[in-house]
């Protein structure tokens, strides 16, 4: 070693001196901002490896630790200075369980008792739904596909991109020592054929664009993100080839909620057509956009409420841009399933041309073969057991062709069976895994009575009891300081969604975001807008069902006149054309007259006001 090393290596020797050891970590999440005043540095202390690809150990976060980083006085948003909280503010310490904020913390008017926000939010960063990669090389957010392409990380599945934007306010860059985590399920078993060594997996990433529990969150939002997004990912990899099969599942694209008290059946509620049509759009657009031709899988039943889903769903596709662009597949599970056991099977058979014409991807010693230019959008009520299956169907279908692709099945009698026996336990397991984050239970898997019944009593005692605190989770870990608050709905209204997904400044900077909110003339142009008001007399419910008596037109033709709505076989109002929403009227009300019939009786029974 010569003189300069010694030397580098003594200064930092003395450099280490001056600083405290706290605690041993396997890598640093972020810094997560609580409130305005309160910062943590977001510590992964407890890992479990799940098994290795493409050269990186996949680790599953088992137990978090938060260091407080709260300074004496606050510290203004433009000052670029990094406080050395060892040296000028007292020593940061491992967040205790027993305490957070004296006495207590307050969120946009939102209180909560002393203790309770860090053991909820440890408690839910150790729940073990949280994955990252131990070799920064790998983006665990990525699909093998996108990541041949050089693409960046993928905001729908980094689940902690808001906790490096406190580095990022300083130009640090944290793509080297900071996690990159994603939400969700990853599964690998090794196989080996012959002398070659090969791996089986399968990744699930949730989207974190619209999280929630199962009754919490449902349908979609006015972006197009719907709940229980997830993206899964059949990968087999030998030497240094691999093939890779994405497929999808996410909720109906459709404004709707299950409300009420969450035991037995629960009333399903979808708003108009009207209402939902330019979430639906935007909905596939996204999808269409990001994964090619789409085809879609619709599990839903034939009871009361899933019907009436399963209804909207159908017309709204129907009478959108994307009727002839997408397949729209119906497929009743249950019922299917109830007639017989081959159902399934003859389903997969009609997929089957459509997964050869969408193939996967496959690159071959650093050559890419194919790419997948299509993906299956799969659902049912939850987007859980029903769907799990059939993806697992399909899944197992592709391996066939993964094998080949891969020149596996050359000599080797029973590959192809071990890999899909393999494939079929991480299905399983995987449904298992995504139905825990929805609804805090394994799948329903249908082959078990008792397993079965035992879960859904689980289901029915996990959303009376549970689930709140896990949403509060979900929103706190990804909107921190920002969650419930008036100022950040504003500047959601105001600012561009990419600022406010992708950009460090909107959620560090909060005194510029406060002087933007207050400045909204002067940032913004107000555009027009049509508002549609009009009074209906419906003659004591007489003509509650046509504006015009006598069946002479449709209520439709009143508000659109334009025909940017029509009828279907049963009367239906829907949307004709997503294009002419824009002709039609963004804000409609109605005033409803004479709602109860003026008879002898009614007047006798109505209460009369001396004046």
């Amino acid at each position: 070693m010569n003189s300069t090393e010694d030397g580098d290596s003594d200064s930092a020797e003395v450099e280490r001196r001056g600083y405290t050891k706290i605690m041993d970590s396997y890598g640093v999440m972020g810094i997560l901002r609580i409130s305005k005043d309160e910062h943590v540095l977001v510590a992964v202390t407890g890992v479990l490896s799940v098994g290795q690809l493409y050269g990186a150990d996949i680790v599953k976060i088992t137990s978090c630790d938060f260091i407080s980083l709260r300074t004496v006085g606050p510290v203004e948003c433009t000052d670029p200075r990094i406080v050395d909280l060892a040296g000028k503010r007292g020593k940061p310490g491992i967040y205790s369980r027993k305490r957070l904020l004296e006495p207590c913390t307050f969120l946009g008017g939102w209180q909560l008792p002393e203790g309770e926000i860090d053991g909820q939010l440890v408690r839910f960063l150790s729940s073990g739904m949280f994955y990252y990669s131990s070799n920064p090389r790998f983006d665990i957010t990525l699909c093998a596909q996108r990541r041949s392409s050089n693409k960046g990380s993928d905001p729908r599945f980094f689940w902690n991109r808001s906790l490096h934007f406190p580095f990022e306010r300083y130009g640090i860059d944290t793509s080297q020592w900071l996690l990159k985590c994603m939400v969700g399920s990853v599964l690998v078993r090794t196989v080996y054929v012959g002398h070659r060594t090969g791996r089986v997996a399968i990744l699930s990433r949730l989207s974190c664009e619209r999280v929630g529990t199962r009754f919490n969150v449902r349908g979609a939002n006015s972006l197009g993100c719907v709940a229980n997004f997830v993206e899964t990912e059949q990968v087999i990899s030998f030497d240094e080839s691999e093939c890779s099969l994405v497929q999808i599942r996410g909720s109906v694209p459709l404004f709707w909620e299950q409300p009420g008290v969450q035991v037995g059946s629960h009333k399903v509620k979808v708003r108009a057509f009207e209402a939902s049509a330019s979430a639906y759009h935007r909905h596939m657009s996204k999808v269409t956009s990001m994964y090619g031709k789409t085809t879609v899988v619709n599990l839903l039943g034939s009871k009361e409420g899933e019907r009436a889903l399963a209804d909207a769903y159908r017309t709204q596709h129907r009478n959108s841009k994307f009727a002839t662009a997408i397949e729209f597949i119906d497929f009743d599970y249950h019922a299917q399933m109830k007639i017989s056991k081959e159902s399934l099977s003859r389903l997969i058979k009609r997929l089957a041309p459509i997964m050869e014409a969408g193939s996967f991807y496959v690159c071959i010693n650093g050559n890419v073969k194919s790419e997948q230019s299509g993906v299956l959008r799969v659902n049912c009520l939850d987007c859980l057991d029903r769907t799990n299956a059939v993806q697992t169907a399909v899944g197992l279908l592709v391996a066939r062709d993964q094998v080949a692709s891969l020149g596996l099945e050359k000599g080797k009698v029973n590959v192809e069976q071990r890999i899909e026996e393999i494939l079929r336990d991480l299905w399983q397991k995987n449904g298992d895994l995504c139905s825990n984050i929805y609804a805090g239970t394994g799948a329903l898997d249908g082959k078990s009575k008792f397993k079965d019944a035992s879960r859904s009593i689980a289901r029915t005692i996990q959303n009376n009891l549970m689930d709140g605190s896990k949403q509060e989770s979900f929103d706190l870990f990804l909107t921190g300081a920002w969650y419930d608050s008036r100022i950040f709905d504003r500047a959601a209204n105001i600012l561009p969604s990419p600022i406010l997904q992708d950009d460090y400044y909107f959620y560090e900077c909060d005194e510029a975001v406060d002087h933007v909110v207050s400045r909204i003339n002067e940032v913004t142009t107000p555009n027009p807008i049509r508002i549609f008001v009009g009074t209906w007399n419906v003659n004591g419910g007489k003509n509650m069902h046509n504006i015009a008596f006598r069946n002479q037109s449709n209520m439709a033709d009143w508000i659109f006149p334009n025909g940017t709505l029509g009828r279907d076989s049963i009367g239906v109002v829907f949307i004709l054309a997503v294009d002419s929403i824009d002709d039609a009227p963004e804000i409609i009300a109605i005033g409803v007259e004479e709602l109860v019939d003026l008879n002898a009786s009614n007047l006798m029974k109505a209460r009369l006001t001396i004046l």
